[in-house]
């Protein structure tokens, strides 16, 4: 069986959103190998299954190279996951379209999880200009959008902004699946967090994307997740109502 890249694909039956190809191989990497660990089954194991080398199914599972579509189904059907399929055979589509040889970094993980998903919980405490490159705003303004949640730190809304800055925060305060709130100087040290971070609630399961200086780190165990959206929800009750964040935010 032929296990990595090398042959024509057909296409996805299932429907869903163009990624960048590089994305869609973080994406597709992430999946497997959280159902693996779900399934406590080892790359060696899975590889044996397929008839390829340990080496040679630990560089799919990183994007370096990528599986085909019969040993994704076989690999599916072994971790009895056979009903994320479609989606992860979108994901293999977009991935082999690509002609990207781009580097697969953390970064890219949380655009992929983002298209889809069905609910974004985002603490800015440094983008706020950068919220809404072109990734997102497809995902924010297109068809079966997610709901955002953004809680935007204080300062960030009394800095002083640039034109371009100021058209951005307009478009997404004029999207109906958008609720804005600031979170205002001067919290409670409890709620002081090092960084900002991003709650993604998709097909998969909850994914929390910490955000650090040079890379991003991923956390999906239940314990992980509740303790990031037990901070969520602690800094939302304490920010400003949406309608004086929007006011706030109107006057950047």
């Amino acid at each position: 069986m032929r296990g990595v890249e090398g042959g024509p694909v057909v296409a996805a039956s299932a429907v869903g959103p163009v990624l960048d190809g590089t994305v869609a191989r973080r994406v597709l990497g992430y999946e497997l190998t959280r159902l693996l660990a779900d399934r406590a089954v080892t790359h060696g194991e899975m590889a044996e299954r397929l008839g390829v080398s340990r080496a040679s199914f630990t560089q799919a599972v990183s994007g370096k190279t990528l599986l085909s579509r019969a040993s994704l189904e076989v690999a599916l059907a072994h971790l009895g996951a056979v009903e994320v399929l479609p989606r992860l055979l979108h994901l293999l589509r977009m991935a082999r379209r690509s002609s990207s040889r781009r580097a697969v970094g953390d970064r890219e993980l949380v655009t992929g999880l983002e298209a889809f998903a069905s609910r974004i919980e985002l603490y800015d405490v440094a983008r706020f200009g950068g919220l809404v490159g072109d990734e997102r705003w497809r995902v924010l303004a297109g068809e079966g959008a997610p709901e955002l949640v953004w809680l935007v730190e204080e300062h960030l809304a009394n800095r002083r902004q640039s034109t371009s800055v100021r058209e951005q925060v307009r478009r997404v305060l004029g999207l109906a699946n958008v609720t804005v709130q600031v979170v205002p100087v001067g919290l409670a040290p409890e709620l002081a967090l090092s960084g900002g971070f991003e709650i993604v609630h998709g097909p998969a399961g909850v994914v929390v994307c910490e955000e650090a200086r040079s890379t991003n780190h991923y956390h999906d165990s239940g314990a992980a997740v509740a303790e990031f959206r037990q901070a969520f929800t602690a800094l939302r009750m304490a920010a400003y109502p949406p309608e004086q964040s929007r006011v706030l935010l109107a006057d950047t």
